[in-house]
This record gives C-alpha cells, structure tokens and sequence, in this order.
C-alpha cells in the first residue's frame, strides 16, 4: 500500500548507507513502468543488453534482480496485475509528447542542471558499483517511465515512495498561470516561458539518450572543475 512501509524496509541489512540497495517496491509498478515490467521480469538484463551478468536498470549496484523462467502467458498476466492495483488501463496508449523546440531544450537543460539532478543519478556510462550514485540514468526513462508519473514523481515523489531521498519541493505551484514553476532560481528565459515547467521536464527527460547524456555528465563536470576548493577550516588552541 502506498504510505505504507514494507517489511522488507526494515530489515538490518537495508538500514542506514545500505538503504539504497532496498529494492523498489512493486506498489504502483503499474503506473510507473511503461514495457519494463514485460521485459524485465524474465531476463532483468535485458532492460540493458544481452549481457547475463550485468544488471538491467541499476547496472551501478553490486546486485541485481534474479532472472526468472516464466512462460508469455505468466508475464502476461503479472503485468495485467500490476497495472490493475494501479487503476491502469491495459493496453496503455502513452499520451502524445509535443517535441522540443530548441529553445525550449536549452531552457530545460540548464534548468535541469540547476536542480542537480546529476548528484544522485548515475551517468550512462556507470557500470559499477559506485555508493555515490542513488538512483538509475536517465537514459532508459523514455523506454520505461510513463510520463504521467514521472510528472507526479518529480512534484511529490514522498507520495508515491515512502523514505526516498528524492529530494521534495523541485516546483512550487504558480496559483497565478495555473502551473507548476521550477522552485530554485531561474534564467529570466524560463520564468518567460508560458508552459508548465514540470511538464517541460518531463519532456525533456525523455529525449535524454546517451549522447545527450554524455553532454549533461561534460557540463556538469566542467562546472566541478571551475568550483573553487573548499576552505579548510582553522583551529586554534587555547593558550
């Protein structure tokens, strides 16, 4: 149930730096994952690549889901359940995704940026383990993610996953335009902008493929490379 704690989450082994190796909870699977759960219940790998012992989504994680020998008709009716305790229509027809201008890619990246997004989630490239990295690239969200929950997920992610370190408070609601508005501090361009700011994330995110990637992990490196060193901190004895 959602807002519920699993059992699983308070086990010893998944408390305190371990947490993030909590496997995700199965509640809303159904409105979140788009053909991920068809693919990936049978050969989690697959999700990546046809390497067996790699992990499909998570391939920065020392563990991985295990793969499990089901017939077409068992995923089929797994699927079928999920999306049923998430209230979702099957077959599910993605709702159209108006493509980005230019204007708007370059408005949603730096906004994008701006938010760190990149200080939890791995790079395309990340295929080890690596305790820095809390939560999977952004490169296969346009395969799995539905965009009506990736929009909810990005406004109230404590809503749907109890205990995430997804950070709340990304948008505030703009009561004035009836949108939601990017809450860090903004280009003078995108408080310009007329749309919804969550919803130009979301498409945004899904345009995110490897080269584009490989560009954000260039930029924000870049910018860490110009950051000046941290002052360390003085300490003076009493006399």
């Amino acid at each position: 149930m959602l807002g519920q704690v699993p059992d699983i989450a308070k086990l010893p082994q998944y408390q305190g730096e371990n947490a993030r190796f909590l496997p995700p909870s199965p509640s809303g699977r159904g409105a979140l994952v788009e053909s991920g759960v068809a693919r990936g219940v049978p050969n989690p790998c697959a999700l990546r690549d046809h390497d067996l012992h790699r992990n499909g989504v998570r391939s920065y994680l020392a563990i991985r889901m295990p793969t499990f020998n089901l017939w077409d008709e068992e995923i089929g009716t797994l699927v079928r359940f999920f999306e049923a305790l998430s209230d979702q229509t099957s077959p599910y027809f993605p709702p159209p995704l108006p493509e980005l201008t230019e204007d708007e890619r370059t408005l949603a990246r730096a906004a994008f940026l701006g938010s760190d997004c990149l200080n939890c989630h791995a790079s395309s490239d990340a295929v080890v383990s690596d305790p820095s990295v809390k939560a999977p690239s952004f490169v296969q969200a346009s395969d799995r993610l539905k965009p009506t929950w990736t929009q909810r997920w990005i406004i109230d992610p404590a809503k749907l996953m109890i205990n995430t370190s997804m950070p709340q408070g990304l948008f505030r609601w703009d009561a004035d335009h009836n949108r939601w508005v990017v809450a860090a501090s903004i280009s003078d361009d995108l408080a310009k902008y007329p749309g919804d700011h969550s919803k130009l994330f979301v498409r945004y995110i899904n345009t995110i493929n490897a080269s584009e990637a490989a560009l954000l992990k260039k930029i924000k490196d870049e910018e860490r490379a110009k950051a000046p060193e941290p002052k360390e901190e003085e300490f003076f004895e009493d006399e």
